[in-house]
């Protein structure tokens, strides 16, 4: 294992969990992964609806590999992006019923719109494809917060980035 003397000396000891790979203490990602913990699997009808990104969180050590503080994004009404056409939505997913079975329409800014059906896992957690076009099929697992939030985490990188979407209408 490789520890930087730098980030050692400034940050001083680290606790077991940091040293496994857990955000520190008092950092964003840290309070987003704690959220997701005590979260619960979100049931189908708390699901449909429109829901928008209004969180995202990357620590310094999945964009870099270095140590170094959170990189947040925030903004109650949903996250967007500056574009020469305007100010869209950072990503939306939209949840909706039909015959028997919940379809998700996921649109990040990225990537163009897909529609699938929705997954939920054994753990049941739902599953959402990040969309990210490259040769992986990363995905996030998210639950329902206290707040009735979706807080996700980033499969196989849970300690590294996360998003949080809030319901913004039927």
């Amino acid at each position: 294992m490789f520890i930087s003397i730098g980030a050692f000396l400034t940050a001083g000891a680290m606790s077991s969990a940091e040293a496994a790979g857990e955000p520190r203490l008092g950092t964003p990602m840290r309070h987003l992964l704690k959220q997701f913990r005590t979260a619960k699997s979100p049931s189908s009808g708390h699901l449909l609806g429109r829901w928008v990104q209004i969180r995202s969180i990357s620590t310094e050590r999945f964009l870099t590999g270095m140590e170094g503080p959170d990189h947040l994004s925030f903004e109650p009404a949903g996250l967007r992006r500056e574009t020469e056409s305007g100010r869209p939505l950072e990503w939306t997913l939209v949840i909706s019923k039909t015959d028997d079975e919940l379809t998700l329409k996921s649109n990040p800014f990225w990537s163009k719109e897909r529609e699938s059906p929705l997954r939920i896992d054994r753990g049941a957690d739902l599953l959402i494809d990040a969309q990210f076009d490259a040769d992986t099929e990363e995905g996030y697992r998210c639950r329902l917060s206290e707040t009735g939030n979706l807080v996700c985490l980033l499969d196989r990188h849970e300690y590294g980035n996360g998003v949080e979407f809030r319901k913004m209408g039927k």
